[in-house]
């Protein structure tokens, strides 16, 4: 038996009832599906201011900042896909910018990152990143149009003038950015693009009191599922990235034994002369017999004891094949103190002017890492790789020009978790090392060398376990953020590096 309805009699007690009856507010939830403009658009705009900022000294914020940018966007975008044409293509540019995103993180928790900067030319870079711009001020031309057809679906006036004004703010932040112009300028735009952000979304809140409702997509992937998809590839991508791809892929053999009888003369030549047994058992038969003729012998060796790399040993070993002209054979021996666990790569650094002064290279810097593994000794060859590419052998090199003090050159390695006894040595060949200055004026001679060539020399050595984005150490020290992110590589100044007949 059905209730029995009260009795209506007339207008003011159907309003009575419906108000007794009915909730005072619906549910957000409700709210969302029926009108889902204003959350959508926030989401949007959130999406693009975020995407606004830059932190080109913090990779990591970065990296957290993108994230945030696409997650939100993604939520956005997809919302209002199905309103229009324009809000469509804005979805399509989002995929685009989050899988580009994705990319760029990914390749970010490998060293391929650093090899890949090395390998694209600077106009490509430029281009590249023109695009990911053009494709930012696409995605803001959508939004424009879309919010210009619903205005005339809603019969409203139509009204772009405030994204218009951000399209406007944007690109002038982008000319800036080309004209490496800062300072005052970025914060007056800063302000000026927040500005138009807040004018922006106040548009949405003039559609709902016109009482438009916008059309819901249909429902293909959840918000979870597109959120979860997205920062799935991030996190799993890049911890693989982390894991597996994040040192260089070195090749231990066993050191080959001497193949040629005069390796042995030239060997006990050199030991008469003076030079280190210990650092001439780690020689190559090539790099030993390049020294056949040698006049004399100078070195140095001094030791280095701080936080990170205490008990670091360096010998500083020169061969003097020629007086006049001055030529030498130059060697320069590491040691490396035993650590626990090891992640990530080292280099050692060379700058030739401050080494030598303007002198002349007869041979390329090379050398070779050694390590105790087992009880057995395993080495690993530096090839001799110039214009700043990297091999995929293992241990690089590679040169770039620093602008204050000429050429600088990197030897770059990776160790494994464990290793014991680890050393490697750099040699090169220079003519006219110490230009303009006689050994025979002697303690005068030895001050000039002491002022005008303190040191070239320099340790980058990897710390603190597994980092992202991953960075070579060699890549860490020509960045311009290198003395802010010292809890990552820790830089030591290899003094004691210059040579002087005793």
């Amino acid at each position: 038996m059905s209730e029995k309805l009260p009795s209506v009699p007339g207008e003011d007690s159907f309003d009575e009832f419906l108000s007794a009856h009915l909730p005072e507010e619906a549910s957000s939830e409700i709210s969302r599906l029926v009108t889902p403009w204003t959350e959508a658009f926030l989401l949007i705009l959130l999406s693009i201011g975020i995407g606004l900022i830059n932190f080109p000294d913090q990779p990591l914020v970065g990296i957290i900042q993108g994230a945030a940018s696409g997650a939100l966007g993604l939520l956005g975008w997809n919302r209002l896909r199905g309103e229009n044409k324009s809000f469509r293509h804005g979805w399509i540019l989002e995929l685009v910018r989050a899988g580009w995103y994705l990319a760029d993180a990914l390749l970010k928790s490998t060293l391929w990152s650093d090899a890949l900067n090395r390998l694209l030319s600077a106009d490509i870079l430029f281009i590249l990143g023109l695009v990911s711009a053009l494709l930012f001020l696409s995605q803001l031309v959508c939004l424009r149009d879309g919010i210009a057809a619903v205005q005339k679906k809603a019969g409203a006036k139509e009204d772009t003038s405030a994204v218009s004004f951000l399209i406007g703010a944007y690109v002038a932040v982008f000319i800036l950015a080309l004209l490496n112009a800062g300072g005052l300028f970025s914060i007056i735009m800063i302000v000026v693009i927040i500005a138009g952000l807040v004018n922006v979304y106040r548009l949405s809140h003039t559609l709902d009191e016109a009482g438009y409702a916008v059309t819901p997509s249909p429902v293909k992937i959840t918000k979870e599922a597109l959120l979860g998809t997205f920062f799935g590839i991030l996190v799993l991508g890049s911890l693989i990235g982390v894991l597996f791809f994040s040192r260089y892929p070195m090749k231990w053999t066993a050191p080959a034994s001497y193949g040629r009888a005069e390796t042995l003369a030239v060997r006990e030549d050199l030991l008469a002369l003076g030079f280190p047994e210990t650092v001439l058992d780690d020689l190559t038969e090539e790099d030993i017999l390049a020294c056949d003729g040698a006049l004399s012998i100078m070195r140095q060796e001094s030791f280095y004891h701080d936080g990170t790399l205490d008990g670091l040993k360096l010998e500083s070993i020169a061969v003097v094949l020629s007086e006049k002209p001055r030529v030498w054979k130059v060697f320069y021996h590491f040691t490396l103190p035993d650590e626990k666990g090891y992640y990530g790569t080292d280099a050692l650094e060379l700058r030739p002017m401050q080494l030598f002064g303007w002198t002349d290279f007869t041979e390329e810097p090379h050398g070779r890492i050694l390590i105790g593994q087992k009880g057995e000794t395993q080495t690993a060859v530096i090839p001799s790789v110039t214009h700043g590419y990297y091999s995929q052998q293992g241990v690089t090199f590679g040169t770039f020009s620093t602008g204050f003090s000429g050429e600088a050159y990197f030897a770059s390695f990776s160790l494994p978790n464990k290793y014991q006894n680890a050393r490697g040595y750099v040699t090169l060949s220079v003519s006219d090392p110490y230009p303009g200055i006689d050994f025979a004026w002697g303690e005068n001679a030895k001050e000039l060398i002491w002022s005008r060539y303190f040191s070239g020399l320099y340790y980058i050595h990897h710390i603190n376990g597994f980092h992202y984005p991953v960075q070579s150490a060699e890549a860490f020290r020509k960045s311009s953020s290198y003395m802010s992110r010292g809890w990552e590589f820790a830089v030591v100044l290899l003094e004691m590096s210059w040579f002087f007949p005793e």
